[in-house]
Parts: structure tokens; C-alpha cells; sequence
């Protein structure tokens, strides 16, 4: 279970705004204090140049997406033979990992579709990236950027939530699109 999944668990289903305030003072408070070790790799640390025991942490960040503070969980490698200033890193897969988690951050907050919900839809109808993009009438590589780390608007993710509730909209657009490659 990641840190999210536990804070997850203790919303409450309607907030008040002063609920919502005490909510994230104590995410704020896991942002300072509630680190969790989620492993030890052995590797060549960066930071300290020696091959040893890495601990992978895992914590609640803050991020600022389209001027909004955004908290999510972000992982990072712990050097104990490190500086004190010094001792943390990201490796490249961590970096993506942790941008794509503030991103759906984010979008959960707007009540936008995840990266991982919007794959299941492609999923769903058997398409590639492309094929679901052409489908829908978008830029060939629109799909792939909400699927990585863009963040759709709410026109986009509406026509997505209406091909993923209703597979006669798929249908209607697969229709529409034989009639125009035949014009």
C-alpha cells in the first residue's frame, strides 16, 4: 500500500471547507515527516561515488501545477554516507515517475481522468495511441502526451469519458470516419 492509498482512506466522501483546510495541513505535515522505506538497492551512489546499500524513500511532496499547490507521492534514493545537506537523488526513472504522479495529482483534484484510466480506455477498444487520437478526431500524439505527463482539459477528457461509458459512441465515430475516408 503506497502513502496515497492511506490518505486516500481518510477523506471523507463530502468536505467542508474546514475540513479541507485540516486535510491539508496534514498532508503538509507528512510532506516534512512521514517518510517511508520502501527498499534497499545496492548501487553506485552518485552522491558519495562507492557501490553500497541505497534506501528507495517514499513521501508526500508539494508542487505548484498551473499555479495550484498539488501534494503527491514522490520517491527518491537516500545516501547515509552522504552530507546531511547532500544525501538525496532521483534517478531518470524516478523523475518521470514522480511527475506523472503529481500530474494525476492533479488531475484528481479536478476530477479529470489518470494516465492509468485513460490507458484502460485505449485498452478497452483494442487501440493504439495513434488509432484512439485519429479516432477522436486529435493530434497523433495527443494521447500519447495525456498518457505520459500533459494534463488534458476538460473538453478532451469529457469526449474520453463518453468512449469509455458508451461504446456507441465508439461506433458512431468509427462510421463517421469510413464515410469521410470515402469523400
Amino acid at each position: 500500500m503506497c502513502i496515497m492509498d492511506v490518505i486516500t482512506i481518510k477523506i471523507p466522501v463530502r468536505l467542508e471547507k474546514k475540513d479541507v483546510m485540516a486535510f491539508l495541513e496534514e498532508l503538509k505535515g507528512l510532506a516534512m515527516n512521514g517518510e517511508n522505506l520502501i527498499r534497499q538497492i545496492k548501487m553506485e551512489c552518485p552522491l558519495c561515488d562507492k557501490v553500497h546499500e541505497i534506501e528507495e524513500r517514499a513521501r508526500i511532496a508539494k508542487t505548484i501545477i498551473k499555479g495550484e499547490e498539488v501534494y503527491y507521492e514522490e520517491t527518491y534514493c537516500f545516501c547515509q554516507d552522504s552530507d546531511e545537506d547532500e544525501n538525496e537523488f532521483v534517478t531518470g526513472k524516478m523523475e518521470n515517475n514522480n511527475l506523472l504522479n503529481s500530474r494525476n495529482a492533479y488531475r484528481k483534484a479536478h476530477s479529470l481522468l489518470t494516465s492509468d484510466q485513460i490507458v484502460a480506455i485505449r485498452d478497452m477498444y483494442g487501440l493504439s495511441q495513434v488509432d484512439l487520437a485519429k479516432l477522436l478526431g486529435w493530434g497523433e500524439a495527443t494521447i500519447s502526451r495525456y498518457e505520459s505527463k500533459a494534463i488534458q482539459d476538460e473538453a478532451y477528457d469529457n469526449m474520453l469519458r463518453i468512449i469509455k461509458e458508451n461504446s456507441l459512441a465508439v461506433l458512431e465515430l468509427l462510421q463517421k470516419m469510413r464515410t469521410n475516408l470515402r469523400h
